[in-house]
Order: C-alpha cells, then structure tokens, then sequence
C-alpha cells in the first residue's frame, strides 16, 4: 500500500546549481517508485551576491520509506 511521505532537502548555491540538485532528488526518487506529489519551497535566504539557501519540502507517495544519501 503506497503511503504519502515527505522529505525536506536544503540547497545552497545559485539558482542553476540548486535546481540541478533538486532535480536529481526528485529523479531519485521516481526512479524507486515513488510518486511527486507537490514541492515547495518552505524558506528562502539570499547567501551572497547571486546565492540562496533554500528549504524544499517534498510530498510524495511510495510503498517503502526512502533512504537518506
């Protein structure tokens, strides 16, 4: 039975990098079954001239609990 999880990942860099990074979470995450249900950033702060640290709050759905990297 599929269970709604959540997973919160933080991001530092700039906008490129951290849309890579999120990108490979969510692809991570797809590619053992699970399903995106909703992302959203939960906090913003600029770091620097052109960085950010952000907070992601990811919602999806998967039979088996995933494992931290």
């Amino acid at each position: 039975m599929e269970k709604l999880r959540c997973m919160l990942v933080d991001f530092e860099g700039n906008t490129k990098e951290i849309s890579r990074a999120l990108r490979e979470v969510l692809e991570g995450i797809e590619g053992e079954g699970g399903r995106i249900v909703n992302v959203r950033a939960v906090f913003v702060k600029e770091h620097g001239l052109d960085g950010y640290n952000i907070l992601f709050e990811i919602l999806y759905t998967s039979t088996k609990e995933l494992e931290e990297a």
